[in-house]
């Protein structure tokens, strides 16, 4: 199975780490990416993801929002499989 795991994220490092180990130490059993679509964090967390998981694809929004209706069209652009998620 193909996946592409979409994670919105706005200064979320504290949880970043957690969730990105989690996906990539659980997920065994399917060809996937993930996406992260970054919301205008001005924390590391972005810095953190491109050290630690140069792997993970990293799309910028240009505008701060909360509206999914904005943030996931963008991400699922970029998405290179079947299912996301």
């Amino acid at each position: 199975m193909k996946l592409s795991v979409v994670i919105i994220c706005w200064n979320d490092l504290r949880v970043i780490r957690d969730c990105l180990r989690s996906i990539y130490e659980g997920t065994h059993a399917a060809d996937f990416e993930v996406i992260i679509s970054d919301n205008g964090s001005v924390d590391d967390s972005i810095e953190f993801v491109r050290k630690h998981y140069p792997q993970v694809r990293v799309v910028r929004i240009n505008r701060i929002s909360v509206l999914p209706e904005v943030i996931t069209p963008v991400s699922l652009q970029v998405a290179a499989n079947t299912f996301s998620s």
